[in-house]
């Protein structure tokens, strides 16, 4: 009776108290920040693994009113995000109520891992010309700057970085061309680039896809980025 015509399957797994448990793997995944990889044992011969990531954290260079909807859209995916600005009068956190972090740049250290993505939106040319110095050796899979690429190409200059060696992950202008206008749409403009950048797609319609909408060869793929740490058998 699904709307897709699909099956599900349902697994239940009884936990005895004290027990180690895939929760207790799933708590070290988000505490930790590493990948891990539990294995389901369903019958003889036949396991199902399932692959834990940690959450996407977004950092936000910019705390301007443009950055209160990308916020709001990364929270809503489940994502950490950090609102990060020089100027104290902007970095407020009544002002960016659901972001994980809201601080002073430089304040504290930025904790960056294999997980995290940037974005530099402060619409200060001085403030982003110091966190695109502060990112650019960074190993971001994603670094996303607002504003035209003539703009984008003086920053570079000041900062003297090689564009084409940050051309793999650096997008300018960033967010996907759907049209946007306005701080809600470019937000969703955004979101969608980065979670088009971290799976390895192109961000086409699926009506062009030409084949089954998700591919185990591109979900093994997936599983092959991270450094598995711990492995659970159930």
């Amino acid at each position: 009776g699904l709307g897709c015509n699909g099956i599900i399957h349902v697994r239940l797994e009884g936990l005895a108290p004290g027990e180690a448990s895939a929760l207790d793997t799933i708590g070290r995944v988000r505490t930790e920040r590493r990948a891990a990889v539990l294995e389901h044992v369903l019958g003889p011969g036949e396991v199902w693994i399932e692959t834990l990531q940690p959450a996407i954290r977004l950092l936000i260079f910019g705390a301007g009113e443009d950055a209160v909807p990308l916020t709001e859209l990364a929270r809503n995916l489940g994502w950490e995000v950090w609102v990060l600005d020089g100027r104290a009068h902007y970095a407020r956190r009544e002002k960016f109520p659901q972001a994980n972090e809201v601080a002073v740049r430089g304040a504290r250290p930025v904790p960056i891992d294999a997980w995290t993505v940037a974005v530099i939106m402060s619409h200060s040319y001085s403030q982003d010309l110091d966190a695109l110095r502060e990112l650019s050796p960074q190993p971001l899979p994603y670094l996303g700057i607002l504003g035209p690429a003539k703009r984008t190409a003086q920053l570079l200059a000041d900062a003297e970085l090689d564009a084409r060696a940050l051309a793999p992950r650096m997008r300018a202008p960033m967010g996907l061309d759907i049209g946007a206008d306005g701080p809600e749409q470019v937000a969703l403009a955004v979101v969608a680039e980065i979670q088009s950048v971290l799976n390895g797609r192109e961000a086409s319609a699926l009506s062009a896809r030409g084949g089954p909408i998700h591919s185990r060869a591109a979900d093994a793929a997936d599983e092959q980025k991270f450094e598995v740490r711990s492995i659970v058998c159930a």
